[in-house]
């Protein structure tokens, strides 16, 4: 089961300072239907992870479009679109982790069931802004 949202070691992470959302590398990998992807996930795991010649264990690199910032009080980042050319796999879910920390975890994605795609896979990120964001702080 894929369960959308930040993880709980992720929100324990900011807290006590042990991820670094602008010096630290994230990554994005994706998982097959029927992967377990709670938000008690600690760290990245290739256990149900897409295995496919046009799909590299570990995933994707994520890039930001801006540095985290302050808007209207709530604090707030997000990732650029992630494009995997060529594709052919099938994907449920997603999970968004810090290479940089070992792995740990940010965000498990859901995609709403299983996603196919035959020419080029794209996890579409929200825009970044306050009330859209991935990562939202108030």
């Amino acid at each position: 089961m894929v369960v959308q949202g930040l993880t709980y070691s992720f929100m324990l992470d900011l807290l006590i300072g042990s991820q670094n959302l602008v010096a630290d590398s994230f990554m994005m990998a994706l998982y097959a239907p029927g992967a377990a992807l709670p938000r008690t996930i600690a760290a990245y795991t290739p256990v149900g992870e897409i295995v496919h010649p046009a799909y590299t264990a570990g995933g994707k690199a994520l890039s930001q479009p801006a540095a985290p910032t302050v808007t209207n009080g709530v604090a707030h980042m997000t990732f650029n679109t992630t494009v995997w050319v060529p594709a052919g796999f099938t994907a449920a879910g997603a999970l968004i982790y810090n290479a940089t920390r070992g792995g740990r975890s940010v965000a498990v994605l859901d995609f709403g069931g299983a996603k196919e795609s035959s020419a080029a896979f794209t996890v579409q990120m929200p825009p970044a802004g306050p009330e859209t964001s991935l990562i939202r702080l108030a």
